[in-house]
C-alpha cells in the first residue's frame, strides 16, 4: 500500500509539473470571467458572453472540470443517459469540448442506458455521492 500510495505521489508531482511548463509555455491557458459564476448554461454563452465564447473559439480544446461546470454544460436537464454529449451541449461548440466530473446529479449523457439503470437499482445512493466519474466529449 505504501508503495503504491508513493507512485500516485510520484505521478500526481510529475503532471503537475507538465500542467506548470505547459502554462509557462502559453499551452495551457486559464480564464476569468463573470460568465463562470453566472447561473446561465453554457449553450446561452454565445449571446450572453460573446466576448467568452470568441476567445474560447481560438483554443484547440477546452476543458471543464466539476460536477457543476457539466450540469451547466448539459443545461442541468434529465436527459435520457444514451443521449450524445455534443446533442445535450444544445448548440455550445466553439470548439472541442472535453469535461471530467465526479457524478452528483442526475444529469448524465454519453453512457449505456442499461449501465446506469442497473447502477441505479443496485445502490442510487452510490451514484450521486462521487463513486462514479465521466469523461465526455463532443468529438
Amino acid at each position: 500500500k505504501q508503495w503504491y500510495q508513493r507512485r500516485v505521489r510520484e505521478e500526481l508531482k510529475g503532471f503537475s509539473e507538465r500542467l506548470s511548463s505547459y502554462k509557462s509555455a502559453g499551452k495551457l491557458v486559464t480564464t476569468e470571467h463573470p460568465f463562470w459564476t453566472s447561473p446561465s448554461p453554457y449553450c446561452d454563452m454565445q449571446s450572453v458572453a460573446p466576448d467568452l465564447y470568441d476567445q474560447l473559439s481560438k483554443y484547440d480544446l477546452v476543458l471543464f472540470k466539476g460536477d457543476l461546470n457539466y450540469r451547466k454544460l448539459v443545461n442541468d436537464r434529465t436527459w435520457s443517459y444514451d443521449t450524445r454529449f455534443g446533442t445535450a451541449l444544445e448548440g455550445f461548440s466553439p470548439t472541442k469540448v472535453c469535461a471530467l466530473r465526479t457524478v452528483k446529479s442526475d444529469s448524465i449523457v454519453g453512457c449505456d442506458k442499461e449501465r446506469v439503470e442497473k447502477i441505479l437499482s443496485e445502490d442510487r445512493d452510490s451514484m450521486f455521492c462521487g463513486s462514479y466519474a465521466l469523461i465526455s466529449t463532443n468529438f
